[in-house]
């Protein structure tokens, strides 16, 4: 089955690398792309999409704009089945409030065209969050934020933002774990402007933090009192915690 990809950009050459990128694959086809928000909503109304890539600055209706209607007016148009956002900005408040009204992913420009793939085809080839009963992704952010202070690690350190970010994406896609040198830690490093061995320097001392100064009876639970995990083995247990939760 090939995935349906619409892009939203009001870059024209940013959607051009993009398209040309995204067509040299067999199983990916854009079907269309739209530089503002008003025109995106008009294709919409009789379009039928896998994986919307929506930039969240946008002429006439900018992204969070777009979605509001995708949520008011459900009869007029019809929802794609997913919902990629991306800006060149981070907000924490503008992007929880995007993710509660249905995007599924954030990406920071400049993106990684590589994972940007990845992505589209995960998400491409599973059913809609909003037909089943998965909670929405912001609520899992603040599950994690609550596993990491209940076993006592500092959120001034940065690897606890960092940490943070690796759990949401390893319990939305779990095959990541598998490349956290490769993959995961670039990706986290793009995202927060900086380089991936300092990613896994600050998330590693956050672990070695904790392990020495937190709460030790959490600690003892949630590892079976084992000894000190590595970065993924930390990593992938919060996940899977979560991932117990929301995908049972």
């Amino acid at each position: 089955m090939t995935i349906k990809v619409f892009i939203s950009d009001g870059g024209i050459g940013f959607v051009e690398s993009v398209v040309a990128v995204i067509n040299s694959y067999d199983d990916i086809e854009v079907i269309g792309y739209t530089h503002d928000g008003f025109n995106l909503l008009e294709k919409l109304e009789d379009t039928e999409v896998d994986v919307l890539l929506l930039n969240m600055i946008l002429p006439n209706f900018d992204g969070l704009n777009v979605l509001q209607k995708l949520n008011e007016d459900r009869e007029k148009y019809i929802r794609p089945k997913h919902i990629i956002i991306y800006s060149v900005f981070y907000k924490d408040p503008l992007i929880k409030k995007a993710l509660a009204l249905g995007a599924d992913y954030f990406l920071m420009l400049p993106m990684n065209i590589e994972y940007l793939i990845q992505l589209i085809k995960e998400y491409g080839n599973t059913h809609s969050n909003h037909d089943n009963k998965i909670s929405r992704p912001v609520t899992a952010v603040s599950d994690i934020e609550l596993i990491l202070d209940e076993l006592g690690m500092p959120t001034n350190l940065k690897g606890f933002i960092y940490i943070r970010e690796a759990c949401y994406v390893v319990f939305l896609h779990s095959d990541m774990i598998q490349r956290i040198t490769t993959v995961l830690y670039p990706v986290i490093a793009n995202k927060f402007h900086t380089t991936a061995s300092r990613v896994e320097r600050a998330i590693r001392n956050a672990i070695e933090v904790t392990w020495s100064r937190g709460n030790f009876m959490a600690i003892s639970k949630l590892f079976n009192g084992k000894g000190k995990p590595t970065n993924s083995e930390f990593i992938s247990k919060i996940a899977d915690q979560l991932r117990t939760k929301y995908l049972k």
